[in-house]
């Protein structure tokens, strides 16, 4: 959204399912919720679009089994908490 105007921008990731976590690291926003479609690409429950076009960058942890509910940035590292049991290719119960 426009933060003078209220009105929404042309920024559409058009994700298939709701969002339940944004979080913002330099041109990248990261998205978590029940979707496994966002930014034009298959994405698992987690996402990282670039700020500018809405696209799906190429970062894929592919969470497996249910949804991504909160997300935090610290540095170069991804905080991420949720129903999943698998992420980033590892065994990982809700966090």
């Amino acid at each position: 959204l426009d933060s003078a105007t209220g009105l929404a921008t042309s920024w559409n990731p058009n994700a298939d399912n709701f969002i339940s976590s944004i979080a913002v690291s330099g041109s990248t926003i990261y998205a978590g919720g029940s979707f496994n479609s966002i930014g034009g690409q298959a994405r698992n429950f987690i996402a990282a679009l670039d700020s500018t076009t809405g696209a799906a960058t190429s970062w894929n942890p592919n969470a497996m089994s249910s949804r991504v509910s909160s997300i935090a940035v610290s540095g170069s590292t991804i905080y991420v908490g949720g129903n999943f049991n698998n992420i980033g290719g590892q065994t990982r119960n809700f966090i």
